[in-house]
């Protein structure tokens, strides 16, 4: 509309000068019949018609961006609000994935690795604001109780593990409602893994 607009307002004004000019050339216009009163008069009205129409023209402006910036306001509401529900999907699905790769292990037998995976599914499970977050805690210690040696690939899932309950006691579920039922059972399996002759590594993560 703006660009129609500034094309119609050239083409008038093109064709008010390319007139002016034929009237001239042609002295259909006698300058001493006009008067310096009459001239000065044609002038300001030229002048204000100019300014409205400018003016007019800004309004217009105005309008239609308020209008843009409201659309655009729209849309990123829009989007934020998309955004925050594929977040939330895409953590669900991979709490999911981990919840099944322990229980995968578990029926392996790999009690250690399904540990890991279901202390990172919690944390998948908490950021998704799934309910029953407790039951995850249930597994662990389940978990916990039939962990024996030998435990295979203990240090990259001993560093897991520092990871994600760095992660999970950095949540609002574990300050608000899982902190002491949590900590009891990662205090219980790192107690375990002790006694099993492996040494815990630094929460330096």
């Amino acid at each position: 509309m703006k660009s129609d607009f500034s094309i119609i307002l050239s083409i008038i004004a093109l064709i008010g000068v390319i007139s002016v000019w034929l009237l001239w050339l042609c002295d259909s216009i006698e300058l001493s019949v006009i008067g310096l009163d009459t001239f000065i008069g044609v002038i300001v009205a030229l002048l204000a018609l100019i300014f409205t129409v400018t003016i007019g023209y800004q309004i217009i402006n105005t309008i239609e961006f308020r209008r843009e910036i409201m659309d655009l306001k729209t849309r990123q509401h829009i989007i934020e609000t998309n955004y925050n529900n594929y977040i939330k999907l895409a953590q669900n699905l991979q709490s999911g994935i981990c919840a099944s790769n322990a229980q995968f292990q578990y029926e392996k037998g790999n009690y250690f690795e399904a540990f890991v995976s279901y202390n990172t599914a919690l944390f998948f499970a908490i950021e998704a604001d799934q309910p029953n977050q407790s039951n995850f805690i249930n597994q662990l210690r389940l978990i916990t109780v039939n962990i024996s040696s030998p435990i295979t690939n203990f240090d990259k899932g001993s560093q897991e593990l520092i990871l994600y309950t760095k992660k999970i006691k950095a949540t609002t579920s574990y300050r608000n409602c899982l902190g002491s039922e949590y900590d009891k059972v990662m205090n219980d399996f790192w107690s375990k893994i002790s006694q099993m002759g492996y040494k815990k590594p630094t929460d330096s993560l």
